[in-house]
């Protein structure tokens, strides 16, 4: 199940990553679309990986607080919101990502896990740099952030998927 949850989750952020680049040239419906549902799968591979770890864990509440940084994107593209409030959201959604990924990191380090260290940082500076991109209007920052993000999740569901 751990596979699965990593892999749900590693999918939705190369989905989300592929809508916020430009030589695709996505519509805005296109790309609110992949957007959305590649948040949506983050969140419920998050929300599914919380429930796997250990109740009061690091990593339990770090995955928790991812989904719920998520949630808050995909309620920025379903509600009716001005500009601002979208971005404001965005925002504070790739910051919640982050501090959760932190979290997970800190838990890691504790445990001497290579792997969770690399990926959990790598997610943590991508939703940072999502973050300042949106505040910022830089959608290169963004861009990079969100391909960063991948890689993150991407190594941690290779981490968990068996060799055979």
């Amino acid at each position: 199940m751990e596979q699965f949850a990593a892999w749900v989750e590693a999918i939705g952020t190369i989905i989300a990553a592929i809508a916020e680049t430009p030589s695709f040239r996505w519509s805005l419906s296109q790309m609110e679309n992949l957007m959305l549902w590649g948040n949506v799968l983050q969140a419920t591979g998050n929300g599914l990986l919380a429930d796997l770890n250990p109740l009061g864990s690091k990593n339990q509440i770090g995955n928790i607080i991812q989904s719920s940084g998520n949630s808050t994107i995909v309620a920025s593209l379903l509600f009716d919101v001005t500009k601002s409030q979208e971005q404001l959201l965005t925002v504070q959604g790739n910051q919640l990502q982050a501090l959760g990924a932190s979290l997970s990191l800190v838990e890691g380090l504790e445990q001497g896990d290579i792997i969770s260290i690399y990926s959990n940082a790598l997610q943590a500076k991508g939703n940072i740099l999502q973050a300042e991109g949106a505040k910022r209007s830089r959608k290169d920052w963004s861009l990079a952030g969100s391909w960063i993000q991948a890689a993150g999740a991407t190594l941690a569901a290779i981490y968990v998927t068996p060799n055979e």
